[in-house]
């Protein structure tokens, strides 16, 4: 959805530039697989636990897909967010990283234990460090795409930019051939969608 002509622009420019750098982030070496399968609807309400807090059920798996090894990603509800987008500061990532440190030390111990060898902690790490984990999300995550590029990716290449609208005025172009098309279908799509909505309840009042 965009709601208006600056969030289209700077959804666009925030797309945009997640595909420019994207070699920044991922490993060549992985994009070919092996692939697993990953279960993107994974946070609290889904897990049922009994009283030992050994877990008994997961719920919701239509949601689940293959995906690279890059994108096997520690839960960002470790930390009780409720929202990938929800850390808005440093010490909210600070707290976090605690509790990383604790997550990655318990599954390298399984990890170890199940295999023999320590695969995803090293490459969780890396991708933790290198910012990875944030462009992932920012990826899979549409409504919450261009508050973690702002927040979290665009300050590694300028930390200037994020508070520059200039930034998206001139890179939303750079999207593809007809960005501003687009734009006006999506707000026309809007206006007619609200519309409909506003005859709807009119015709049940």
């Amino acid at each position: 959805a965009v709601h208006d002509q600056e969030d289209g622009e700077r959804q666009l420019a925030a797309l945009t530039a997640l595909r420019a750098t994207m070699h920044h982030f991922v490993h060549p070496e992985h994009r070919d697989g092996p692939f697993f399968l990953h279960l993107t609807d994974l946070h609290q309400q889904n897990i049922f636990v009994d009283q030992d807090w050994n877990i008994e059920t997961i719920i919701d798996l239509e949601w689940a897909h293959t995906v690279p090894l890059e994108m096997q990603l520690p839960p960002y509800w470790l930390s009780s967010r409720v929202s990938v987008d929800s850390f808005v500061d440093q010490a909210a990532i600070t707290d976090y990283e605690a509790v990383l440190e604790e997550y990655w030390a318990i599954y390298e111990a399984e990890e170890r234990k199940r295999n023999d060898a320590v695969v995803q902690v090293p490459l969780q790490r890396d991708m933790w460090a290198r910012g990875s984990f944030w462009y992932f999300h920012a990826v899979g995550i549409p409504k919450g795409m261009y508050t973690l590029f702002n927040r979290h990716i665009q300050p590694l290449f300028n930390k200037e930019h994020p508070d520059k609208q200039i930034f998206d005025t001139v890179l939303y172009w750079y999207w593809g051939f007809g960005a501003q098309d687009l734009i006006d279908k999506k707000l026309g799509d809007k206006k007619e969608y609200m519309a409909n909505v506003r005859e709807a309840f009119a015709e049940d009042s």
